[in-house]
């Protein structure tokens, strides 16, 4: 009896070590505050955004980051949100950072948002299958 309730409490134990082998964590890109400001900055200047530049983190239960940049080109306030947000979706995808859901504000062509980190399991296994999803997709 002893050996099949020592079985039974392992059970929680092995059933999280086959979700982790489900899931390839390995593939989520987990850059620090100055790589993703890179990443993000470059994607936006090849699209005619100027000035991008994050503000100070702040750290709770998740690292955030405010950031803002302008949009000196003919582009209407709908579009230009639309492509700073794809852009942003595009680069960040691989990685644990997200826009947040609130998305970007637009005020006299200049742009705000924020940036989150996730670094808990169930945030990366919610951002793990968001991958593999969109590869199957892709297949």
């Amino acid at each position: 009896m002893e050996g099949l309730e020592a079985i039974y409490k392992l059970k929680p134990m092995i059933e999280e070590m086959e979700e982790r082998k489900n899931y390839d964590f390995e593939k989520i890109e987990k850059p620090n505050i100055p790589q993703l400001e890179q990443r993000v900055c470059k994607a936006a200047e090849n699209i005619n955004f100027i000035k991008f530049q994050f503000d100070k983190p702040e750290f709770g239960s998740y690292a955030s980051v405010t950031f803002s940049a302008q949009d000196p080109s003919d582009r209407n306030e709908r579009e230009s949100i639309k492509t700073l947000t794809k852009i942003i979706k595009q680069k960040l995808f691989m990685t644990n950072w997200r826009l947040m859901t609130k998305g970007i504000d637009y005020r006299l062509e200049f742009l705000t948002g924020q940036l989150r980190a996730y670094e808990e399991h169930e945030d990366l296994k919610k951002i793990a299958e968001e991958i593999l999803t969109k590869q199957k997709i892709k297949k």
